[in-house]
């Protein structure tokens, strides 16, 4: 029976070419604009979950007010990690973060530019996740003078990743580093990313009023961040408080994976965005999908005179409400697919375009090429059923014999319906 209704469906778009072209060209459209603000939006809603205790992980940032001065920041100071570690058992791992050792690097004839370099405590790689490739991560920044680069820039400084381990680079002014180990590119839904990280000398150290260092906090599994968020004053007002001689200051612990939406500090260790921004696109991409829905159930409706004696001799023939509702379901899911198909070759096209305007790396198949095509068909589905709910009701209510003289009865109803649509869909 399905696999009738789908051949009628078909016949009747080939029938019908300058209607279907208009319908499923408008369709397509509008879930290519749908499917991009998703993948969009999708992207921003991942950042840092890639790592795998991110619910685990925290950063300390700190506020303060003194007179007509406000301080709220991201970096905290050197002594705030292992003074935090040693006060409360709550904390697994507490490592630091210091963007200052980018540079010029050189290795034989080939020099290159890289200000994304970071120092690190030697414990990072036991809070973040990024997974090596060569090298071991628990000893990678134990030594002094030790550097971890990324695959891109072992790539560009050796030719082959795998011939960077243990070789030696040299920033601009001569300070050797050993390669210790190479790792995957940080992805890009990171608050922060990097082209190496430099070992951080454990005890570095200058002064609890020097903020210059970004602090993580990596929790035992089943400790509320809150709770400790609570005793943190106590801690404050012994350490750091004491030294400015304020009253008026506050530790925060940002959970990783809000801080790119919900986290606009003075210093951020990276751009972030908003989840005001995320919420605005969301809007956009369901009212440009529901408009693109209005105009498929306005087009069928109107449509409706040229069919209403193909629905008398279904009628005639035997068939109920209930299956001609089903066919004109059937056939609006099958415009919908089909217009599923078109709007991905739409978003292939538009893509690169849309990237450098959001300065992302967004791909068409981003949830791995299966689960694209699985959630497509079944948005396509379910969008194809929503659409074709009206126009199939309204066409399988005619009376038969009315129908069969082409009698379409009162329509007041149904152009009331459909204005009302229209001044809907231009709000």
């Amino acid at each position: 029976m399905i696999k009738n209704y789908f051949n009628i469906a078909w016949r009747n778009l080939l029938k019908h070419k300058a209607f279907s072209f208009i319908n499923i060209a408008g369709l397509a459209i509008g879930l290519a604009a749908f499917w991009m603000i998703a993948l969009y939006v999708a992207d921003e809603l991942s950042y840092d979950r890639y790592n795998t205790k991110a619910d685990r992980i925290f950063r300390v940032v700190q506020h303060a007010r003194w007179g007509e001065n406000d301080l709220h920041q991201a970096p905290t100071s050197a002594p705030f990690a292992p003074a935090l570690k040693a006060e409360f058992p709550e904390i697994q791992q507490a490592t630091r973060i210091l963007t200052e050792g980018g540079g010029v690097i050189s290795v034989n004839d080939k020099t290159i530019k890289a200000g994304d370099i970071f120092f690190a405590d030697k414990n990072v790689f036991d809070v973040f996740t990024f997974p090596f490739l060569y090298g071991d991560p628990a000893s990678a920044l134990a030594a002094p003078q030790a550097i971890v680069i990324s695959e891109s820039i072992a790539a560009k400084l050796f030719g082959d990743a795998e011939k960077a381990l243990n070789q030696t680079i040299y920033f601009e002014n001569n300070f050797p580093n050993k390669v210790t180990g190479i790792i995957k590119d940080v992805p890009q839904n990171s608050h922060f990313t990097f082209s190496a990280l430099r070992s951080l000398p454990a005890d570095f150290n200058d002064g609890w009023q020097n903020f210059n260092v970004y602090t993580y906090l990596l929790l035992n599994e089943g400790a509320d961040y809150e709770k400790l968020e609570a005793m943190l004053p106590a801690f404050a007002a012994k350490t750091i408080q004491k030294l400015m001689k304020i009253d008026d200051y506050k530790m925060e612990l940002q959970p990783l994976t809000s801080i790119h939406l919900h986290s606009n500090l003075q210093y951020e260790i990276g751009a972030n965005s908003s989840i005001n921004r995320v919420y605005m696109f969301t809007g956009i991409a369901a009212l440009i999908l529901i408009i693109a829905i209005i105009n498929y159930i306005n087009l069928s409706t109107a449509r409706s005179a040229s069919r209403v004696r193909e629905v008398g001799v279904r009628k005639v023939v035997g068939s109920g409400k209930g299956q001609l509702a089903a066919m004109f379901i059937t056939e609006s899911v099958l415009v919908t697919i089909i217009a599923a198909g078109i709007a991905v070759v739409i978003i292939q096209l538009v893509l690169p375009a849309f990237n450098q305007l959001a300065e992302k790396q967004l791909t068409v198949w981003r949830f791995g090429q299966l689960n694209t095509l699985l959630i497509l068909a079944g948005f396509s589905v379910l969008t194809g059923i929503v659409s074709g709910i009206y126009p199939s009701l309204f066409l399988s209510r005619f009376r038969t014999i009315p129908a069969l003289k082409g009698q379409m009865g009162n329509l007041s109803a149904n152009i009331l319906f459909r204005r009302s649509l229209v001044v809907l869909s231009c709000k």
